[in-house]
């Protein structure tokens, strides 16, 4: 006899627990970050270029917290939370591009006072924090445009599934008056998002 799924407690426990392990490694990395900095010197052009490269290196931390986060507000089926998430990736992608710019005119103006000998090594470093930021940038935009569409009711015929637009391409073989397999199930949790 086939077991039913687990339950809608369970679920939401479970995606609970992958948002409270994502806030705890962006916890993580700001304090690491936090101490790494201390002491704070804004106005010296050479911290804010040390500052912005070791701010790059948390990259992959930062996007694996962001894919847990994703796949539990996906999993909850919440518009509120995809809309936080969108809204934050565009927050984030302002302070990275300000963040960004000014590491470029800390890069032009330290180059002038790097030996010959290591402005290589100097350019190199600074090409790939350049890069990396540029690419965390990218997925921010990605995850902000990602996120504001899917919130979007569909404006199906009456009697269709409502089902976000992420979600809709899935269903749109299914005739207008039925409905996703699950919907009969009393174990499955229905389709709809939550406000």
């Amino acid at each position: 006899m086939l077991q039913p799924p687990l339950g809608h407690r369970v679920h939401g426990a479970i995606y609970g627990a992958l948002i409270v392990a994502a806030l705890a490694i962006l916890f993580d990395q700001a304090v690491e970050l936090a101490v790494q900095y201390y002491p704070y010197r804004l106005g010296e052009a050479p911290w804010r270029f040390a500052a912005f490269g070791l701010a790059m290196t948390k990259a992959t931390p930062v996007i694996f917290a962001d894919a847990l986060f994703a796949v539990a507000t996906l999993g909850l089926r919440s518009r509120l939370g995809l809309r936080v998430w969108a809204a934050t990736h565009l927050l984030g992608l302002v302070a990275l591009a300000l963040a960004l710019t000014l590491f470029g005119l800390d890069y032009l103006e330290l180059r002038r006072a790097i030996r010959p000998e290591a402005r290589t090594a100097f350019t190199i470093t600074a090409s790939r924090a350049g890069l990396v930021a540029s690419a965390l940038g990218s997925v921010w935009l990605w995850a902000a445009v990602a996120g504001l569409r899917g919130t979007r009711k569909p404006k199906d015929p009456k009697g269709a599934p409502d089902l976000p637009v992420f979600a809709r391409a899935r269903h749109a073989s299914l005739p207008v008056d039925s409905s996703p397999i699950w919907s009969a199930s009393p174990w499955w949790p229905s389709p709809r998002l939550s406000r």
